[in-house]
């Protein structure tokens, strides 16, 4: 792992362009060699130590943490952690009222297991062949604009036509929107 630890020598030597240095940055965030990785900055980190009294530590790692823009990394995230906490306090005031209303949407849950098939009606009269070890998840009145259905697995739809409704299966991070039309959904698991 040579060529690793002559990467990041060069790297905080300042030897590589502005494009590079970003493209090396991604690199040490990346999943691939983390342990190699980590052990060659360990490595620089002790070289830098033994080079360095204890005085000057505190400053060199304030050096490196702006070179891998550490600093800007925390502020990225307590933006992004504001903005989860606004979120949250949304989803607390907006649960608190459906339920204090009574008009939260009741949901459905299908499921079938290793071996196990359903035939499902919806209640707009679409009609879901649920296959093996698969689940549906569905409003148990389609009230809203939209007739919107959850899966996990595999299914083939027949949705009855609804123009001004249009029916969307939402899998994993796939969203398939329809008016009416028959076809089949899977969400392969690995």
């Amino acid at each position: 792992m040579d060529y690793i630890h002559e990467i990041i020598r060069r790297y905080f030597n300042n030897r590589y362009s502005k494009t590079l240095e970003t493209k090396i940055q991604h690199w040490l965030c990346e999943d691939e060699q983390v342990e190699a990785k980590d052990e060659e900055l360990f490595h620089c980190w002790n070289e830098v130590k033994a080079n360095v009294g204890n005085w000057e530590m505190k400053d060199s790692w304030n050096r490196i943490a702006c070179r891998l823009n550490f600093r800007k990394t925390r502020m990225i995230r307590s933006k992004y952690g504001y903005a989860a906490v606004s979120f949250l306090f949304c989803i607390l005031v907006a649960s608190v009222w459906f339920w204090r209303t009574g008009e939260a949407v009741s949901t459905q849950i299908i499921a079938t297991g290793k071996g196990e098939f359903k035939t499902i009606s919806l209640p707009d009269g679409s009609t879901v062949y649920l296959s093996s070890s698969s689940e549906i998840i569905y409003p148990k009145e389609f009230n809203d604009t939209v007739r919107c259905v959850d899966l996990k697995g595999e299914a083939w739809f027949d949705v009855i036509h609804i123009q001004n409704k249009p029916f969307i299966v939402k899998s994993g991070c796939l969203k398939a929107i329809v008016i009416g039309t028959v076809f089949r959904a899977c969400l392969n698991f690995i």
